[in-house]
């Protein structure tokens, strides 16, 4: 939702190891941190798998939930002469 990827993603392949470790309270803030683990190119030149780690933390910095995503991304034509 935030944008991040601007319009890089084409779909959502799947999500794995989702596990809710604490509880979330109405009024939390919570903090997203995510780290690209793989790159891998697709069947087609346009196209690429991009694998994320995402972990969440709320205001004490306590991990309250982790996943992986695998998507879908548009890959970058080759700048070249």
């Amino acid at each position: 939702m935030s944008g991040f990827y601007g319009n890089a993603i084409t779909a959502l392949v799947e999500v794995k190891s989702l596990r809710a470790l604490k509880p979330v309270a109405p009024g939390d803030t919570l903090k997203v941190h995510a780290e690209v683990v793989e790159l891998s190119e697709g069947r087609n030149p346009k196209y690429g798998t991009l694998h994320v780690n995402y972990s969440v933390h709320n205001q004490r910095e306590e991990e309250v939930m982790v996943f992986l995503q695998i998507m879908l991304a548009r890959r970058h034509a080759p700048q070249g002469p």
